[in-house]
This record gives structure tokens, sequence and C-alpha cells, in this order.
């Protein structure tokens, strides 16, 4: 009985771990990358882009937003300071300031975009030499 038993058992065990496999390849898939596009300011250019995160419908507008910096004279990217983001929403309503972390060479968080219309991602940032600067990007959701 037990020899009868063993092939079947494995075999759900591979089909298991296949399913598995084929869902998490879905998921990574499925999240989409808007390209935000670049805004110079003061010798600095920001470029900026959206990962749709995969989620339910309740969490239907969560994006992970993702900003690098560079300088305009020799592409130099910029590592250190602070950068936070605001964002006016279609219905005229500005989100409080959310900090984003820096990751390798980019600055991330994961911030929410509710309702549809056009938002106005606004990112503020105090890098290696000190001076503010305010980068601008437009969504259309």
């Amino acid at each position: 009985m037990l020899r009868k038993l063993i092939p079947v058992l494995l075999l759900l065990l591979f089909a298991t771990s296949v399913t598995a496999a084929v869902q998490n390849s879905y998921l990574a898939s499925s999240s989409r990358i808007i390209k935000l596009g670049t805004d110079e300011y003061r010798g600095v250019v920001a470029t900026a882009q959206l990962q749709q995160l995969p989620g339910d419908a309740a969490t239907d507008g969560n994006y992970l937003l993702t900003v690098s910096f560079s300088t305009k004279d020799d592409s130099s990217v910029l590592q250190n300071g602070d950068v936070a983001v605001k964002i006016l929403s279609p219905d005229e309503h500005t989100s409080d300031p959310v900090r984003l972390n820096l990751i390798d060479d980019y600055y991330q968080s994961e911030i929410q975009l509710s309702g549809n219309g056009e938002f106005l991602i606004t990112v503020g940032s105090k890098l290696d030499d000190d001076k503010k600067r305010i980068f601008q990007f437009f969504y259309f959701r």
C-alpha cells in the first residue's frame, strides 16, 4: 500500500510547487511600470516612474514610486540627501508628505493614488549640495 501511495504523494508535491511558481511569476509580470519622465531644476535631473503593485480591489491604487537624481553636466548619480513626495489628486486633495528611502541608486516609497483623473506628483529634495529643489510629474489614471 505504501509503495502505491508514495508516487501519488510525490506527484501532488510536484504539482503544488509548480502551481506556486506559476502564481508568483504571474504576480511579478502583472505589475506594470509607468515612466513619468524627467524634470530638470538647478543642474539636477530627476527621473521618475511608478510601478503598480498587485492587489485586490481595496488596494487598487497602490504604487511604488521610484525617483533617481543625476547631475545635468556629467550624469553622475546623486545618492545623499532627503527626498519626499506630495500628491495632488484629481479631487484637489493634497496628501501629507511621504519620505522616499534610498535603495541602491533610487529613492523609493509606496504611495496611494485613489480615484481617476490627473495626479500631480511633487518631489521635494535637498541633496548633496544642500540646495532645495522641487520636481513635478503628472500621471493620468
